[in-house]
């Protein structure tokens, strides 16, 4: 093999390895952490999509016009329906976080009109 061949091959096996960390930390996180925070995939999306849909429709949002604010909103209840399966600081600091931007953003769309 060339030096060129040989410096593709070590380039090759050093991205595999790179892959196989990968893949191996998100099959820990989707089996072991996530899994015990937000419960089950399917439960845990369907709360969410909930939660999103009453906020559309009790908004009257058409999905193709979203606002950054109801982007922002909607992040605010993705947290909200996290900590409804289960206790989590991090859920109540970045709801928090999301309201305020949430706050910013609506003074900033109202500032553009």
């Amino acid at each position: 093999h060339s030096e060129e061949q040989l410096e593709h091959i070590e380039q090759k096996e050093k991205q595999n390895r790179v892959d196989t960390y990968i893949l191996n930390t998100v099959k820990g996180i989707l089996n072991g952490d996530r899994l015990d925070s937000y419960g089950i995939p399917l439960e845990s999306f369907t709360r969410i999509s909930d939660y999103w849909n009453n906020y559309l429709a009790h908004n009257d949002i058409d999905i193709e016009n979203l606002k950054p604010s109801d982007v922002a909103m909607m992040m605010v209840l993705f947290k909200l329906a996290r900590e409804e399966n289960k206790h989590k600081e991090d859920n109540i600091i970045d709801a928090i976080a999301y309201l305020v931007l949430y706050n910013n953003l609506l003074k900033e769309e109202e500032h553009e009109s």
